[in-house]
């Protein structure tokens, strides 16, 4: 499942930083519905399909991952929206 898109060009001062043994949460640190995802990526190639399928009821219903840690430690601040994010990313494949 997509969750959130992390690019190599945010997470390189994470990899840059010596911080031992850590975990980081690297994103945007909002909340983005999977259906905006897919629209967008429609919108940039009409032959896509979105299939709509009943949601895992084991699954939470939302999330957002805390870039907190990151923000805090690394100095971290996201460079891209999600919009500019899954752009880059659809025009390198």
């Amino acid at each position: 499942m997509l969750r959130k898109l992390n690019f190599k060009h945010q997470c390189i001062k994470g990899v840059q930083v010596k911080t031992g043994i850590a975990a980081f949460n690297i994103g945007s640190g909002s909340a983005t519905k999977l259906m905006y995802i897919a629209r967008y990526l429609k919108s940039l190639n009409q032959k896509l399909k979105i299939e709509v399928r009943q949601p895992d009821p084991l699954y939470p219903k939302r999330s957002c991952l805390d870039i907190g840690k990151a923000q805090a430690l690394l100095g971290f601040r996201p460079k891209y929206s999600i919009i500019d994010g899954l752009r880059i990313l659809y025009n390198s494949i």
